[in-house]
C-alpha cells in the first residue's frame, strides 16, 4: 500500500528588488527543500506591489522580504501583509546599514531578521524552522480555542434545553426566565414574538442511516444554521427540545400587521427548510405560532407551533406552516371516526359481509379526506382499533402496534399511509396474526404481570414464575416481544391507570399506588412520557369526550 504523506507543507515567498539576492535565495531554498521537505518556495517578487498580488493569490505561510525597496518599501509591505495574512510569519532581510529600518520592523512585531551578507543556507533554514514552530504553536492554540468554543456552545445548548423545558412545563416562571437570560446568553426580549418548531422528518431513516455521534453533529449543525438565519442574538434564539424537534423564538416587534407576520415567518421558515436541506441533506417541517408577548405566554406559543406540525399528516412533510394556512379540526368528526372504526372491527370476524366491510372502509376514507380529524386523535383511535382487532383482544405481542416486525402494523406518518393499510394491508396482517402463536413462556409471564400490576414486581419474580434464569429471561422477553421487560411493565401500569381514570377522578398519589409505583413524582413523569400530558389533564380530557 502506498504511504500517504501527512507532513504539513509550509509555503514561502521571497521579496527583493535585487535580482542577485532573489537568485541566491532560490538556490538556498533548493538545498533546504532537499533536507527539510516541509518547506516549499512558491513565489518570488521584485517589489511590494507584486508581492501583495502574489500573496493575495497564494497565501504563503512565510514571507522573507527586503526592507529597502523602491516604491513600496518593506515596512509598508509588512503592514499591508499583516492585514492580508494575519497568521503569516514575516522575516526581514537586510544589510547592517539598514538597522533603523530593522528596529522599526521589530516594533511591528516582526520577530525574525536575516542579514544579506553573508546569506547562508544554515541561517535561512534556522529562520524557517523557527517560523515553523511559531506557526505550529498558533495552529495548536487555534484548535484548542475551537474545541473550547464547541464545548462552551454545546454546554450552552444543553443548559438552554433544560431551562426552556422548565419554562414550557411551568416549572420556571417569567421572572425566573428573565433572571437566567444572561446565563443562557439570550438577549432576546419577548415583547412581541413568534415561536417556531423545526422537526426532522423520516426520523426512522435518520436513526438508521446515522450513528448517534453523527446524529448529534447534524442536529448541532441545524442549530448553527438556524442561529445564523436568526441573525443578531437579540432577534431570537433556538434550542433542541426533543430528539427530532428544535424550538425557537423570534422577535417580531418591528412588524405592524398579521400580513407582515405571515410573510416574515413564511420567508424565515422557507430559508430554514432550504438551508438545512442544502447543507445537511435533511428534510424538515417548520411551523409557527401567532403573535405572543411575555415569557408567560411561551408555553401557549410553543403548543401552537408544535400542534401545527400535525397538519403534515394530511398535507405532507417538508412544509412551512403558519396560523394562516392551518387546518381546522372538529371534535365531532373525530367521534364519528371512532364509531366507524368500531363498526369496521365488528366486520373483521370470519364470515362477515365483505361488501359491508368495504363500505365501512370507504366511510373512513371520506372522513379522513375531509381533513377535519385531529391527527393525534386519529392515531389514538387507530391504535385502539388495532389492539381490539388483534387476536387475544390485544394481549398478544403485536397488539400495541409499537414493535417493528413482519406481523406488526406500521406507524402511520400520513393519512395516505393509514388508508392504504386499511384497504390493502389490514386483511393480510390479521391473517398472519391468527397464524402466529405467542410462546407459552411469554404468555405466562404477561398473565403473571397483568395480575399483579399493583404490586412491586421484579424481573427475578417473573423469571422465577416461568422457571428461567433472570438474565436469560430478560433477553428472551425482549427478543420475543420487541419490548424490554421494564418498558412493558411500565406501559401496562400506565394502561391500568388510564382504565381507572375512565371510572372516576383520582389523585396522582392514588393512581400511583394503584399502578404499583411507589413514587408519585416518578409516576407522573412516566405517565407524561407515555401520553404526552399529565395524569390530571388526561382525566379532564376524558370527561370532555363522549367516547372512551
Amino acid at each position: 500500500m502506498k504511504e500517504v504523506n501527512t507532513v504539513r507543507t509550509y509555503t514561502c515567498m521571497v521579496v527583493d528588488d535585487e535580482a542577485l539576492i532573489v537568485q541566491r535565495l532560490r538556490l538556498l531554498f533548493a538545498g533546504i527543500e532537499r533536507q527539510h521537505r516541509q518547506f516549499r518556495l512558491v513565489a518570488a517578487a521584485k517589489n511590494g506591489a507584486e508581492a501583495l498580488e502574489l500573496a493575495a493569490d497564494l497565501k504563503p505561510d512565510i514571507v522573507i522580504t527586503d526592507i529597502v525597496m523602491p516604491g513600496m518599501d518593506g515596512l509598508e509591505l509588512i503592514g499591508r501583509l499583516k492585514e492580508l495574512l494575519p497568521r503569516a510569519i514575516l522575516v526581514i532581510l537586510s544589510a547592517y546599514t539598514d538597522f533603523d529600518y530593522a528596529r522599526r520592523a521589530l516594533e511591528m512585531n516582526v520577530q525574525q531578521y536575516l542579514l544579506k551578507v553573508p546569506l547562508s543556507e544554515t541561517e535561512v533554514a534556522a529562520a524557517l524552522l523557527r517560523a515553523q514552530r511559531t506557526l505550529e504553536a498558533q495552529e495548536s492554540e487555534a484548535v484548542k480555542l475551537r474545541q473550547l468554543n464547541a464545548t462552551v456552545r454545546g454546554n450552552l445548548h444543553r443548559l438552554r434545553k433544560q431551562v426552556v423545558e422548565e419554562l414550557l412545563h411551568g416549572e420556571v416562571g417569567p421572572g425566573g426566565m428573565e433572571a437566567r437570560c444572561g446565563e443562557l446568553m439570550i438577549r432576546f426580549k419577548p415583547q412581541k414574538y413568534s415561536c417556531f418548531a423545526v422537526r426532522i422528518e423520516n426520523l426512522g431513516d435518520f436513526r438508521r442511516q446515522y450513528e448517534s455521534r453523527d446524529r448529534k453533529a447534524l442536529k448541532y449543525g441545524m442549530l448553527n444554521i438556524i442561529e445564523e438565519l436568526l441573525g443578531a442574538s437579540e432577534r431570537g434564539f433556538c434550542c433542541e427540545l426533543e430528539p427530532e424537534l428544535i424550538a425557537g423564538f423570534i422577535s417580531r416587534a418591528e412588524l405592524k400587521s398579521e400580513l407582515d407576520l405571515l410573510q416574515a415567518n413564511q420567508s424565515l421558515g422557507q430559508s430554514i427548510r432550504e438551508n438545512i436541506h442544502g447543507y445537511l441533506k435533511l428534510t424538515v417541517t417548520v411551523s409557527f405560532s401567532g403573535w405572543h408577548s411575555g415569557w408567560g405566554t411561551a408555553p401557549q406559543a410553543f403548543r401552537e407551533a408544535k400542534q401545527a406540525l400535525e397538519d403534515t399528516f394530511y398535507i405532507g412533510e417538508g412544509r412551512v406552516i403558519t396560523p394562516s394556512n392551518r387546518l381546522l379540526y372538529e371534535a365531532a368528526a373525530a367521534d364519528e371516526f371512532a364509531l366507524a372504526l368500531r363498526q369496521l372491527q365488528e366486520l373483521l370476524a370470519p364470515g362477515a359481509d365483505g361488501q359491508a366491510r368495504q363500505r365501512a372502509v370507504q366511510r373512513i376514507r371520506r372522513l379522513l379526506q375531509s381533513r377535519k380529524l385531529q391527527p393525534g386523535r386519529v392515531l389514538e383511535e387507530t391504535a385502539r382499533f388495532i389492539r381490539a382487532a388483534a387476536p387475544g383482544n390485544g394481549q398478544g405481542r403485536h397488539a400495541a402496534g409499537q414493535m417493528p416486525g413482519h406481523n406488526d402494523p406500521p406507524r402511520f406518518a400520513s393519512c395516505h399511509g393509514l388508508l392504504d393499510w386499511l384497504e390493502n394491508g389490514l386483511p393480510g396482517w390479521l391473517e398472519r396474526l391468527h397464524q402466529t402463536e405467542e410462546r407459552t413462556e411469554i404468555r405466562k409471564a404477561k398473565q403473571f404481570i397483568d395480575g399483579r400490576l399493583a404490586e412491586r414486581l421484579t424481573l427475578h419474580q417473573v423469571a422465577e414464575h416461568v422457571n428461567m434464569n433472570p438474565a436469560y429471561f430478560s433477553a428472551f422477553f425482549k427478543k420475543e416481544t420487541g419490548e424490554g421487560f421494564i418498558d412493558y411493565l411500565n406501559r401496562r401500569r400506565i394502561d391500568s391507570a388510564k382504565l381507572l381514570m375512565e371510572q372516576r377522578d383520582y389523585t396522582n398519589a392514588e393512581l400511583a399506588e394503584a399502578a404499583g409505583i411507589a413514587d408519585e413524582r416518578y409516576f407522573c413523569t412516566l405517565f407524561r412520557k407515555h401520553t404526552g400530558i399529565s395524569p390530571q389533564k388526561f382525566m379532564r380530557n376524558l370527561r370532555k369526550r363522549p367516547f372512551g
